[in-house]
């Protein structure tokens, strides 16, 4: 029987997140470079790390503690984030993520789709007019690449504390989400 988890990764991560992230990717900027929902789609990307980094934290986790659910998140075997995202965790949750969901720009810095969807390696981050950039196509790639790995992998049973720590933390979710409801 499958376990919470998985159903979760099966029905939600597969028609939400993984669909809704490929749509957005699909999305291109302009001639000027606007137009591509680039905001819009580096918010739901992070969201998505944080709630996986939640999801694998080792405990104790909060569901309100941002940089460590999302440092959990690119450090986790199975998530298969690059080590670039561990090395640079402080400016993408410092400043891209907080600025992006607090402000709705990153601070200090700009986050840019490139013009064509291009499935060559691209850097995390580039240098444009002195102004450094998250590429948010690189990021977006990333992310599917880790939704695919759980979805692949939390069944084997080398991961199978794992796969109940998840299960559990879905439940924490949905019991807190009722508690609020309820208020």
């Amino acid at each position: 029987m499958a376990t919470r988890i998985e159903k979760f990764l099966d029905k939600e991560v597969q028609d939400y997140l993984i669909a809704d992230i490929e749509r957005l990717l699909e999305l291109r900027p302009d001639h000027n470079g606007l137009k591509g929902c680039t905001i819009p789609t580096a918010m739901f990307l992070f969201a998505t790390v944080e709630l996986f980094g939640f999801l694998v934290a080792a405990p104790p986790v909060q569901i309100r503690d941002t940089a460590g659910n999302i440092e959990a998140c690119f450090s986790h075997p199975i998530s298969g984030f690059p080590t670039e995202y561990t090395k640079r965790s402080k400016t993408l949750v410092r400043l891209c993520r907080h600025g992006l969901m607090h402000q709705i720009f990153p601070k200090a810095l700009g986050i840019r789709k490139v013009p064509t969807r291009n499935t060559d390696y691209l850097p995390l981050f580039e240098s444009i007019d002195g102004c450094e950039q998250l590429n948010v196509d690189r990021f977006g790639n990333d992310v599917l690449s880790m939704l695919k790995n759980f979805t692949a992998k939390i069944a084997v049973p080398r991961w199978e504390n794992l796969n109940k720590q998840m299960s559990e933390r879905l439940d924490q979710i949905s019991e807190s989400d009722l508690r609020e409801r309820r208020k």
